[in-house]
């Protein structure tokens, strides 16, 4: 499908029904709480690592100062010079989190498409968007997320609000059309984000607060059943706009 096939259907597509968004969710739930369980694991074990290397820094601060050394001192007036290193190592690992969690949000969405078709679900279907030309594109996309997202903070409040939802379609629709470029990916996302906004923000907040109070009620642990919901929701709001699951044609990365 080409960028203006996936504006138009958007543009002509219906705004999805709160009810019938919810009740395709819960179905797919029922489908698919394996691969969200896979996906909420993939994502910690992945991300861990570079949360840990951004805290290095920290580490040989306190170091210091447990030593009674004060490690900015000798910088004088520039005592911000020794933080810069730290904010572009913040910035990178950030960037590659993300990365890894767009990657694997849009091999999530691939499997609850190919589960609503009835068929089965292959190992590595999960990591089909960590591999091959599309890696690069997720870093890109990754940083207009992050850089969209600052922007918007820098704003004040009510913009973080409104980019809250477009952002959460960069996934689903790179997942289904993963032929566009990067911008084209963002543009869409809006134009999906600004027609469905108010229903998809009450679906994204009602979804979100009733995985976190499933999961509590089993102990905690299922959260990490149900932590894969508010992407359920996503998928059959692009679903339902679009009247389209998926993309025409199969990516190449799926018949690696």
């Amino acid at each position: 499908m080409t960028y203006n096939q996936l504006i138009e259907k958007i543009a002509s597509g219906k705004v999805p029904d709160l009810g019938d968004v919810l009740g395709n969710a819960f179905e797919l739930f029922k489908k698919a709480w394996l691969q969200g369980f896979l996906y909420v694991i993939l994502s910690v074990v992945l991300v861990l690592p570079a949360i840990f290397i951004m805290y290095i820094p920290m580490v040989g601060v306190a170091v210091s100062e447990s030593q009674g050394m004060d490690p900015f001192e000798q910088f004088g007036e520039m005592a911000w010079l020794p933080l810069l290193p730290f904010f572009l190592l913040f910035f990178i690992v950030i960037l590659l989190a993300q990365a890894i969690v767009m990657a694997l949000q849009a091999g999530l969405y691939r499997s609850f498409e190919i589960l609503e078709r009835g068929e089965e679900v292959k190992p590595g279907v999960l990591f089909m968007f960590l591999k091959g030309r599309y890696i690069g594109k997720t870093f890109v996309l990754a940083l207009y997320a992050i850089g969209i997202a600052l922007l918007a903070t820098a704003l004040c409040v009510l913009p973080v609000i409104y980019v809250s939802v477009p952002i959460y379609f960069f996934g689903v629709i790179f997942a289904f059309n993963p032929e566009l470029r990067a911008i084209e990916v963002v543009r869409a996302a809006f134009k999906l984000g600004n027609k469905t906004w108010f229903v998809s923000f009450v679906l994204i907040i009602l979804s979100s607060l009733l995985a976190q109070f499933v999961g509590v009620l089993a102990c905690g642990i299922g959260l990490l059943f149900t932590a894969a919901f508010v992407y359920m929701t996503i998928y059959h709001i692009y679903k339902d706009t679009t009247e389209e699951g998926y993309a025409d044609g199969v990516p190449e990365v799926i018949q690696e």
